[in-house]
């Protein structure tokens, strides 16, 4: 075999190299005879298959498989005896309720630590230790958000600014006043 003919008979060498360009694919020769396998070369002209044709290859091939799956699925359901039905169904019920019963404590402690309902719902766990732990940090988070806070200060106060004028204290005021309106002696 050519090195082009090993290479593309490999599986899934090249198919999936994302260019949109189609690849070229070698049909392997049928016979085993070493003279036929030469001639079956050098005669089959390559093919091209481009991304669509092999997805459309590939989705008719798998196509039945999964429908073979679906079968075998509904057989193995048949079979299952009631009890194994019972047991499957009360599992299921027994860990519904472990997560409501989880989620009704985390409510309680939530409502205990007097968290506003929007941060309670941040409350995670589900053993009583890991609830409580997460209420600590949440109810710290909520009283850190809710905490008052004290205005920013104006960096411009007290620090002689100038109105209007141009004055920054009481002192310039009268001193500015008398040598606008002085009198004219």
């Amino acid at each position: 075999m050519s090195e082009n003919t090993a290479a593309t008979n490999q599986p899934d060498d090249g198919a999936h190299d994302g260019s949109g360009s189609p690849i070229t694919l070698t049909q392997p020769p049928t016979s085993t005879s070493p003279d036929s396998a030469a001639t079956a070369q050098t005669s089959a002209p390559d093919r091209l298959f481009t991304q669509a044709d092999l997805d459309r290859i590939i989705t008719s091939r798998i196509a039945p498989l999964q429908a073979k799956a679906g079968e075998y699925d509904k057989l193995v359901e048949s079979q299952k005896s009631q009890e194994q039905k019972q047991a499957e169904a009360l599992a299921a019920m027994r860990t519904k309720l472990a997560n409501y019963e989880a989620a009704e404590a985390r409510r309680e402690a939530a409502q205990s630590a007097k968290l506003d309902p929007e941060f309670a719902a941040l409350v995670t766990g589900s053993t009583p230790e890991e609830i409580a732990e997460s209420v600590k940090h949440v109810a710290a988070a909520y009283q850190a958000a809710t905490k008052p806070r004290r205005p920013a200060p104006d960096p411009h106060q007290g620090r002689g600014a100038t109105n209007e004028g141009g004055v920054s204290s009481v002192g310039q005021a009268r001193e500015k006043f008398s040598q606008r309106f002085k009198k004219n002696n």
